[in-house]
């Protein structure tokens, strides 16, 4: 009972993070997760999370959904993402978080270049980049559960707002996350019902309460 609390909260609080970064839920919760799973169930808890939390985000934030980039995004992340889900029985995910760390720190340079020059510093997104992206994002987040944090370089380089990036972000990653699912399922690699549902709480009150915490940060703090 303690573990299912205190991860209800972790998970309300890595989400929070999550819409604020833009991302990183996931890899704030796979620590915590990994007490309490072997590894190969951890992505489809992460993924209940992420799907509700998807979910819950298009309904607070519908409004700013950036519909080019999804219509380019979606039909090439879902193929991806059926592979990368069949791949996840021979592939072991830490490996790939781990990989996934260090491309996370190669990045950590941009956060001292001004907004204007790192705008300025990219080119705009061709269509057949937006393909690429989507087809990337659906592989590694079928083998990991979620991944959407490597990916927020390719929404501020199209120019997005704060709330632009997790809106479209959240529908790009909805349809991913349902299929995700289903192919865990098939696979057996599916944790216990009572994880499953306080991560998916968790992540709808933390969608519908974070919209009051937005308003208050502006887009270069973000």
């Amino acid at each position: 009972m303690i573990n299912l609390v205190v991860l209800f909260l972790s998970t309300i609080v890595a989400f929070w993070i999550s819409a604020i970064c833009g991302g990183g839920a996931s890899l704030i919760l796979i620590p915590l997760l990994n007490f309490m799973l072997p590894s190969s169930l951890i992505p489809f808890s992460l993924t209940i999370g992420t799907f509700t939390s998807s979910v819950s985000r298009i309904i607070v934030f519908k409004r700013h959904i950036n519909w080019k980039i999804f219509l380019w995004f979606v039909p090439f992340s879902i193929p991806a993402v059926l592979l990368g889900g069949y791949l996840i029985k021979y592939i072991e995910p830490s490996y790939l978080q781990l990989i996934v760390a260090f491309f996370l720190m190669g990045n950590i340079p941009q956060l001292f270049k001004s907004k204007n020059a790192a705008l300025s510093s990219e080119s705009k997104c061709s269509k057949s980049f937006l393909a690429i992206i989507g087809f990337l994002s659906g592989f590694i987040s079928g083998i990991t559960g979620a991944i959407g944090l490597l990916f927020n370089r390719f929404y501020l380089k199209m120019g997005l707002s704060k709330e632009e990036i997790i809106c479209t972000r959240a529908a790009n990653e909805v349809f991913l996350h349902l299929v995700k699912l289903i192919i865990y399922i098939i696979l057996g690699l599916y944790s216990k019902a009572a994880l499953g549902l306080a991560i998916a709480v968790a992540t709808i009150v933390s969608s519908f309460t974070v919209q009051f915490i937005l308003p208050y940060l502006s887009d270069q703090v973000f």
